[in-house]
């Protein structure tokens, strides 16, 4: 076996900055959770399960205020129709089942991805992708509700959908009380 020696800098040595510390400078995807982005400060697991369950909240919330206002629009239009109803009805049974089959499974799934961040940065309580995919949704959400204004039978379906997610919303955020991600 030969021992090799290492050799320390001398002040007269020269620095080249291209190649000092390349082993501390991360590479893409060293550091990082499957494609998660470093951008913004970091933050604690308990401040990103809060973010996380501030906005799967807040769209519960809006989605039912906004289903209410479109049945409500829906009964004024044709009060003596059952559509309104029926699209309460069809929005608490869906948006129960839902909650129960697909919406608690993406909330489980969620705050066990953060749990599992070596780092967490403030933009990581959704992956990236839910971003864009929550600006498609609100787009869309606005489009259908605006089209909707003059066909009563589209208020109606638009109503349901918008009472089915908020049903799934709410009624899984349950997950985040089980799993104590506020504490």
């Amino acid at each position: 076996m030969v021992a090799v020696k290492a050799r320390i800098p001398d002040i007269g040595d020269s620095f080249d900055p291209v190649t000092a510390g390349r082993a501390a400078i991360p590479r893409a995807g060293d550091s990082l959770n499957r494609g998660e982005s470093e951008v913004g400060p970091i933050v604690s697991k308990r401040a990103l399960n809060i973010m996380a369950g501030v906005v799967w909240y807040a769209g519960g919330v809006a989605l039912l205020r906004k289903g209410t206002s479109l049945v409500l629009d829906a009964h004024e239009l044709r009060p003596d129709e059952s559509c309104a109803a029926l699209a309460v009805s069809i929005g608490l049974v869906l948006g129960a089942v839902k909650a129960k089959f697909i919406f608690s499974g993406s909330c489980r799934r969620n705050l066990t991805r953060i749990a599992g961040l070596a780092e967490p940065r403030a933009l990581q309580f959704f992956r990236p992708g839910f971003f864009v995919a929550l600006a498609a949704m609100i787009l869309s959400g606005v489009l259908l509700s605006r089209l909707a204004q003059v066909h009563y039978s589209l208020l109606c379906a638009v109503a349901a959908l918008d009472l089915t997610i908020a049903v799934a919303l709410l009624g899984s955020s349950y997950v985040f009380w089980k799993r104590r991600a506020f504490s």
